[in-house]
């Protein structure tokens, strides 16, 4: 682990897959901090808007580059073939990893904020980042594009900083925040974690020297101790009641010291309930009052790839969702089937190999019970190609006779007709494929 004294002295980096998510809004930070910035990218898509802060951004990996800047920041998706990382090696150029460059900058501000959880961090920090936008001071990390604000914000007073953390490979480690806010915690990372008792673990330890605050309600986060917990079934001290899911939000009641406050969040699924509490309470920590945290949240715009209507297919309008675990599928598509009308077809895209294989039976699970479904190709993301895992072998043990399977997206969005919504689930690049039909105004190919 670098040396945070060695990080203070650096005034340039060169972010090797700077549009990533978690790199993008850091080197931003840096940007409009003064520091000079470049990165490179095979993804093009968010070039324009990394240049809107001044940032030279390539489309090819040259380890060249490296030779005006202090230091090379990587993510987990960076491997050691890499020229940039190559080069950083051999040069003696300082590696920085992405989560040791954000425990970095929580040193920074008065006090920080991490939100954790194997689902739901991205939703839940957008809304805490809504939140300290319009009530409180702040400068918010997301893990994904708000409709908003993108995936950055400051205010640029070092008050208090928002961001989320992940606990792939353990990740979450170098950051030391003031609040941990753990929404949950399920077995995922298969290729970090041998089993869920090892995921809690690492999660105590994580959070054991923070102010925890967490969901009451979730048997994993049961051993966990907290400082403050929220819940809808539980006690806690903050607790939603009389939850009602309508086409245009939730609406719900917030019961906190026997006070009660009317909410409503424009998001669908009820399962967001506890990402608007975590937020609440995580707000509350800082000092904003409940009747503020829940007029924010009035005007949450949302989070882009959570149920997000992205344009129209062969007649068929198409809602791109980032879940990618057995439970948030289950609870998404449930959410979406119970309240869109009309004829649905919902598209999965398995994210990485280890993953589907390791979690084969629950993916079957929530997968079987959906009338239309289609699989695509899975999204390897850091691993290599493998049969065990891939969306081919869990569509072949589906046994679905109302189900297909499709490995180009030209034959994908064919079958995407006589549908009126499409509902397309995954972490992977459907997402981004899917948005350049549109964009390009593709109906078949």
């Amino acid at each position: 682990m670098i040396n945070f004294e060695e990080i203070k002295k650096f005034r340039s980096f060169y972010f090797s897959g700077i549009a990533g998510t978690g790199m993008k809004p850091l080197a931003k930070f840096f940007s409009a901090s003064g520091y000079t910035v470049a990165g490179a990218d095979l993804n093009t898509e968010f070039f324009p808007e990394l240049k809107e802060y001044g940032i030279k951004v390539y489309d090819t990996h040259d380890g060249k580059r490296l030779k005006n800047f202090d230091a090379l920041v990587v993510s987990s998706s960076i491997k050691g073939d890499n020229p940039e990382m190559k080069y950083a090696v051999k040069n003696g150029v300082p590696i920085i990893r992405r989560s040791e460059l954000l425990g970095y900058v929580f040193t920074l501000f008065n006090k920080s904020i991490s939100i954790s959880g194997t689902h739901g961090k991205t939703t839940a920090t957008a809304m805490l980042g809504t939140i300290m936008k319009r009530f409180s001071s702040a400068t918010a990390f997301v893990g994904g594009d708000t409709i908003e604000y993108s995936d950055y914000y400051s205010d640029r007073l070092y008050n208090t900083c928002i961001a989320e953390t992940c606990e792939y490979n353990r990740n979450f480690y170098d950051v030391k925040p003031t609040v941990a806010v753990i929404l949950n915690v399920c077995y995922d990372h298969v290729d970090t974690y041998k089993n869920l008792t090892e995921v809690i673990k690492a999660f105590r330890t994580f959070s054991k020297n923070s102010i925890t605050v967490k969901n009451a309600d979730d048997p994993g986060s049961k051993s966990i101790p907290a400082y403050l917990t929220f819940g809808i079934k539980n006690n806690a001290d903050f607790i939603a009641k009389n939850i009602k899911s309508t086409e245009n939000g939730l609406k719900f009641t917030v019961l906190h010291k026997n006070k009660k406050y009317k909410a409503f969040v424009p998001v669908l699924g009820k399962h967001h309930v506890y990402n608007a509490l975590a937020a609440i309470a995580a707000a509350y920590i800082t000092g904003v009052p409940v009747e503020c945290s829940v007029s924010a949240l009035e005007k949450f715009r949302g989070v882009m790839r959570r149920a997000e209507k992205i344009g129209t297919i062969n007649g068929a309008a198409v809602y791109s969702d980032y879940a990618h675990h057995p439970d948030e599928i289950e609870k998404t598509a449930k959410a979406f089937l119970s309240l869109k009308k009309g004829k649905t077809l919902v598209v999965f895209q398995p994210h990485t190999y280890s993953r589907t294989a390791a979690l084969k039976s629950d993916f079957i699970r929530v997968l079987k019970p959906i009338k239309k479904l289609v699989l695509f190709r899975t999204y390897a993301a850091r691993e290599d190609v493998k049969y065990i895992g891939s969306a081919k072998d869990l569509f072949i043990s589906l046994e679905k006779t109302d189900s297909a399977y499709y490995d180009n997206v030209e034959d994908l969005i064919k079958s995407f007709k006589g549908y009126d919504n499409v509902l397309v689930l995954g972490a992977g690049d459907l997402d981004r494929h899917l948005r350049t039909v549109i964009k390009n105004k593709i109906t078949t190919i």
